[in-house]
């Protein structure tokens, strides 16, 4: 039994090693080299043990999952980008996101315009509960808003995008609350305004699925859906399947 778990070990740390950054651990060997010994010097280890350990190892570290021919993943949502905007006493600007869209952007600057609840603010809470989106250019976009210029906020894959100059950036606290519902663009917003110095994370763990996904056709028909480029926040942080942990913690039942 002790053999059979250390050559899973073993294996799953040769899988991780192909695709994660191995600058801060000791380099792995040839996975082909590592099958060889494993074959040679664990006893009672099947081959198909061997790939079953491997290629799970592999479909954890992309976020990979298997799809059967007529299964479907919709991420497509009919929630507005913000669902509820109010004015709390004493002068706090509350704004609920309900999906992360190329239209949060444009709605969320034009309530930071409006001088009617701007004039007497002292703070903005975002509230990112229960929001997703899979837009992670809207994300930037939104945070943009609310990060001084020349400052890297996002990048999905594509380059990262900085903030832009303006001549009166937003200088007053923000708070962003999350919980276990907070997935994909959404957690990039959080992860973003954090990173940026911009605002404080209140809540619980997101979902851990920012990331842009790809669907491959398999040979059997099926289709692999993986996390085919990682999201990082800032300066280069990554945001993996743990999630954005809050500054913050705080329990609260759904």
């Amino acid at each position: 039994m002790f053999g059979r778990i250390a050559a899973a070990s073993l294996l799953v740390a040769s899988g991780l090693g192909l695709l994660a950054d191995n600058s801060s651990r000791p380099s792995l060997p040839p996975l082909g080299e590592l099958r060889d010994v494993l074959r040679k010097h664990v006893r009672d280890l099947p081959e198909a043990e061997l790939d079953a350990v491997a290629t799970q190892a592999l479909l954890d570290r992309v976020q990979g999952r298997i799809l059967a021919e007529d299964e479907a993943v919709n991420e497509e949502s009919d929630a507005a980008a913000i669902a509820e905007k109010r004015v709390f006493e004493p002068g706090c600007i509350y704004v609920r996101i309900g999906q992360v869209s190329l239209g949060l952007g444009p709605q969320l600057a034009a309530i930071l315009r409006d001088t009617n609840l701007v004039s007497t603010t002292r703070g903005l809470v975002l509230d990112l509960r229960f929001a997703g989106g899979n837009d992670y250019a809207g994300a930037a976009n939104a945070a943009n808003l609310l990060v001084a210029g020349d400052t890297p906020i996002l990048d999905w894959g594509e380059g990262t995008l900085r903030a832009t100059p303006k001549e009166s950036a937003w200088d007053l606290p923000v708070t962003v609350l999350v919980n276990r519902e907070t997935t994909g663009a959404a957690e990039a917003l959080a992860a973003a305004l954090r990173a940026a110095n911009v605002g404080l994370v209140i809540g619980n763990r997101t979902a851990g699925k920012a990331a842009v996904y790809r669907e491959v056709p398999l040979s059997d028909g099926r289709r692999l859906r993986l996390a085919a480029a990682r999201v990082r926040a800032g300066e280069g942080n990554v945001l993996g399947p743990d999630g954005v942990q809050p500054d913050i913690s705080v329990k609260v039942a759904p």
